[in-house]
């Protein structure tokens, strides 16, 4: 079951704990065994009125624009791009909200799909089965799993107007122990994230206005 954890405006986050399944080598793929570490999803449901759903998604899509505004950002970098698959290898380092904590580092997958309809931003981990990327740097703690997915419908079924509702599912997982924080505080800190791409879609449009309307 889903648990609202935290509210602020339109914004509501959601937390369901579960036991991750594992598959049992006796009986592969018949036979689940549950882990012994409770894992946490967070999802934030939100409605925005004043944004268009282009700007909302293009500050978090383009890596350039986004190192503008996020100041949580070491690096962020493309590693490769499949033009056919539309499949993107990213490396973050993120700075670590609490101070004199190790930064994060992911490395992850990343596809999307931009329409009038419904538009959506998919990423998960990447596994470094051949070697592709680097090791985890001794400063930062590395992402083991990492996925989300952010669902954004234009409320006009345009994305050049203003007005969308979007979700967006959460969930990672460090691989210290000691990183891994209490669901309050990650809760507030997702929808901090949240908040924080809400006001830069804003300026976004402030800033681009002009260029429109010429």
């Amino acid at each position: 079951d889903w648990e609202l954890m935290c509210t602020t405006g339109n914004f509501k986050l959601y937390c369901h704990t579960f036991y991750p399944k594992k598959i049992n080598t006796q009986i592969p793929f018949l036979f689940f065994e549950s882990t012994d570490r409770c894992q946490t999803e967070y999802i934030v449901i939100g409605t925005i009125e004043d944004v268009q759903a282009h700007d909302f998604l293009t500050v978090q899509i383009d890596l350039k624009t986004r190192k503008k505004w996020d100041s949580y950002i070491k690096k962020l970098e493309w590693i490769y791009h499949d033009q056919e698959t539309k499949t993107e290898l990213i490396e973050w380092v993120m700075s670590n909200p609490i101070p004199l904590q190790k930064h994060f580092q992911y490395y992850f997958c990343r596809r999307y799909e931009i329409d009038n309809k419904l538009s959506y931003v998919y990423c998960r981990s990447y596994q470094n089965k051949q070697n592709v990327i680097e090791f985890a740097q001794k400063d930062c703690a590395q992402i083991l799993k990492y996925r989300s997915c952010l669902k954004v419908t234009p409320q006009h079924g345009d994305i050049f107007k203003k007005g969308l509702k979007f979700s967006m599912l959460y969930y990672e997982e460090v691989d210290d122990d000691r990183m891994a924080y209490p669901v309050n505080i990650v809760s507030k800190v997702v929808l901090k994230s949240v908040e924080n791409v809400y006001r830069a879609s804003k300026q976004y449009s402030t800033e681009n206005s002009s260029i429109r309307n010429s």
